[in-house]
C-alpha cells in the first residue's frame, strides 16, 4: 500500500437556485453535467462535486475508481452517495436520520449506503427546491 498526497477542490456543477425547475429540466441538466473524480494535470487533485439548490448544497460522492480513462457523466458512475449541507450563516451538515425535513423521504437510506441513482437525485433536487420556497427568512 502506498500513500499519495492530494489536494481537494470544490466544483459547482449545477445551480438550480433561480426560477422554476421541473423534473424534465433537472433530468436534462444532470444528463449534460460533467462530473469529475479527480484531476491529475498538475498533481493529484480530488474534486468534490456540488449541486446548489437555493439554501441547500448537495455533494455527490461517487465510488472512486481511479481508472485510466476518467468518468465524466453521472450515469457512468452507477451508484453513488450524497450529502446535503445547509448554506448560510452556519453551513451545517444535515443528518437524514434526525432532521424532520428529510427523515420521512424514501431515498434517505440509499443516500447513506451509496445506493443512489440518478432518479433518486432528481427527487432530492425537487424536494430541496420545495423546501427552499418554504423558507421563512432570506
Amino acid at each position: 500500500m502506498s500513500l499519495v498526497k492530494a489536494k481537494l477542490k470544490e466544483k459547482d456543477i449545477l445551480d438550480f437556485s433561480a426560477g422554476k425547475i421541473s423534473k424534465r429540466g433537472v433530468r436534462q441538466a444532470l444528463r449534460q453535467a460533467e462530473i469529475l473524480e479527480f484531476d491529475d494535470s498538475n498533481g493529484l487533485c480530488l474534486i468534490d462535486n456540488w449541486i446548489t439548490v437555493g439554501m441547500y448544497r448537495i455533494r455527490i460522492s461517487p465510488i472512486m475508481s481511479f481508472d485510466r480513462k476518467p468518468k465524466t457523466r453521472l450515469k457512468d458512475f452507477g451508484n453513488f452517495g450524497i450529502e446535503i449541507d445547509e448554506r448560510g450563516q452556519y453551513g451545517k451538515h444535515i443528518d437524514f436520520k434526525k432532521d424532520v425535513r428529510f427523515k420521512s423521504q424514501s431515498w434517505t437510506t440509499a443516500a447513506r449506503n451509496y445506493q443512489f441513482r440518478t432518479e433518486n437525485l432528481i427527487d432530492v433536487i425537487l424536494h430541496c427546491s420545495r423546501l427552499n420556497k418554504l423558507r421563512a427568512f432570506n
